[in-house]
Formats: structure tokens, C-alpha cells, sequence
């Protein structure tokens, strides 16, 4: 008799029964899973044509919008009429087109992220070894505006090879930097600190930053799509980021995790296997 996950093991007819139930449980939530990135794809799809349609007519709207006060501004347009409307044109319909783009902005973001998570899981993974190190020079290179912008200071230690889609663990990184740069602390100089090591499970890589940080009750929140880390921070994203950072690691079987405290900056873990046989 064996111990099992899901019970106890008393014949080789049971242990052949589990593994089958668990085949069949692993088929059915691949199964669901391409399901719902299926829905994701055709809502985004479906989603974006009325966005289109919105964008356009807010276009169109500032152009009459332009003719409108050209023409009132002719000598012909009685006083009376040009002092109706010089409100409605100068204040009431400006401030609601630039809500409209404000927001038609806002939906096609979401959308765009939607698009993003569900491609993450769709795309065929091209594993190959990577160094890491040529990896993120680029990405630190591709981000020299950025960080010149926000001031920060960057160190990047020596860094294990790892083995995964290059196309995907390239975007890990770059999300965990952005992340730092849209929630540095105004209170202090940006620091940035990349480390990484071997373990047991694979490579291990540390990015660090002394940011506004991230409160205890919204650890477990953070790695939900739309989830800001600080909706209220002038700088924040679309919440799209670290969901997305996950799944992609999810699908090479490798994990990420948090340490952080409010005001006192954050640790983002990031481990990933380092041969075609290694596993988290």
C-alpha cells in the first residue's frame, strides 16, 4: 500500500485507475483553458470594431467641431448666435470629446492586454538556452529614454543562463522593469538592482528596486489582469503586466513570487528551469 495525493494506493488496478482519472482531469481543464483563451480572443476581436467605429466619429466630431468656429468667427454670424453657442463650442463639447478619447484610449489598452494574455498562452514555445545577461543589456538599451527619464540607477550582477521562448522570458524582464519605473518612490533616486544565482530548481534571478512598494493585502491581488499595484499613482500601467509575466512563466513550468512592504520597495523572484529536463 502507497500513499497517494488523492488517496491511498492498495493495487496496481487502482494506481493505473488514478493516473487515468488524472489524464482525464488534465485533458479537461487544457481543454477549458483553450476555451477560455478562445472567448478572450473573439471578445477582444469583437470589442475592437465598435472601438474603431467610436475613434472615428470622434474624429469626425472635431473636425465640424473646427468648421463650427471658423464659420461663427465670420463677420456675418449675428452677435446673438455666436455668444449661444460660444460656450457649447469653446467648453461643453471640447470637454466631452476629450473624455471620449480619454476613454476609447482606456478601452483600447484593456483590449490590447486582453489580446496579450491570451496570445502568451497561445503561442507555440521555442525553447532554447539563453543568456540572460546579452538579454537584458538589451532590454536595458531598448529602455535608455526610460531610465534616463525617470532618473534611475541601474546594476545588473552576473547572470545564470536559463532555457525557455526567448521571445517570452524577454518579456518578463522588461515588464519587471517597467513595473519599477512606474512605481518609484518620488521621496528618492530610482535604484534598480538585477542579481542572480543556481539553485536546486534551476536559474534564480532577483530584481530589486526601492520603490513605492506593494502593501501586504494586495501581494496575492497583484498577478489578477487590471490589477494596479497603486490605481491612484500617476504613473501606473494597465494592470496587464505582472498577469501576463505569469502565465507566461506558468507555461515554462517556473514561478515567480513578491517580497514588499509599502514604502520600502520590492523583490520580484523569478525562477526558471535551465536544461530541456529541468522543472520547477
Amino acid at each position: 500500500m502507497s500513499a497517494f495525493p488523492y488517496g491511498t494506493i492498495d493495487s496496481p488496478a487502482m494506481l493505473q485507475q488514478k493516473i487515468e482519472e488524472l489524464l482525464a482531469t488534465n485533458a479537461e481543464l487544457v481543454l477549458k483553458n483553450e476555451e477560455l483563451e478562445n472567448i478572450i480572443a473573439i471578445a477582444s476581436h469583437d470589442l475592437r470594431s465598435p472601438l474603431v467605429n467610436i475613434h472615428r466619429f470622434s474624429q469626425r466630431q472635431e473636425k465640424l467641431m473646427g468648421f463650427l468656429l471658423n464659420r461663427l468667427a465670420c463677420s456675418d454670424v449675428p452677435d446673438a448666435v455666436r455668444a449661444d453657442l460660444a460656450s457649447m463650442l469653446h467648453e461643453e463639447i471640447p470637454t466631452a470629446h476629450t473624455f471620449i478619447q480619454s476613454s476609447t484610449r482606456k478601452m483600447d489598452s484593456l483590449i490590447n492586454g486582453l489580446l496579450r494574455i491570451s496570445r502568451a498562452g497561445r503561442t507555440q514555445l521555442q525553447k532554447q538556452t539563453i543568456d540572460v545577461n546579452e538579454m537584458v543589456q538589451q532590454i536595458i538599451n531598448a529602455m535608455t529614454i526610460q531610465l534616463e527619464a525617470a532618473a534611475a540607477r541601474i546594476t545588473v550582477d552576473p547572470l545564470p543562463t536559463c532555457y525557455g521562448d526567448i521571445g517570452q522570458i524577454n518579456q518578463v524582464f522588461t515588464n519587471l522593469l517597467d513595473n519599477a519605473m512606474k512605481y518609484r518612490s518620488p521621496e528618492r533616486p530610482l535604484v534598480i538592482t538585477l542579481s542572480g544565482s543556481v539553485t536546486e530548481n534551476g536559474a534564480l534571478y532577483v530584481v530589486a528596486d526601492n520603490g513605492i512598494g506593494i502593501a501586504k493585502e494586495h501581494h496575492a491581488k497583484i498577478w489578477l489582469p487590471f490589477h494596479q499595484l497603486n490605481p491612484r499613482h500617476a504613473q501606473g500601467g494597465d494592470g496587464i503586466g505582472l498577469s501576463l509575466v505569469r502565465r507566461i512563466l506558468d507555461r515554462h513550468r517556473s514561478r515567480i513570487w513578491v517580497e514588499s512592504r509599502e514604502n520600502a520597495g520590492s523583490r520580484f523572484f523569478v525562477e526558471i528551469q535551465q536544461t530541456p529536463q529541468g522543472g520547477i
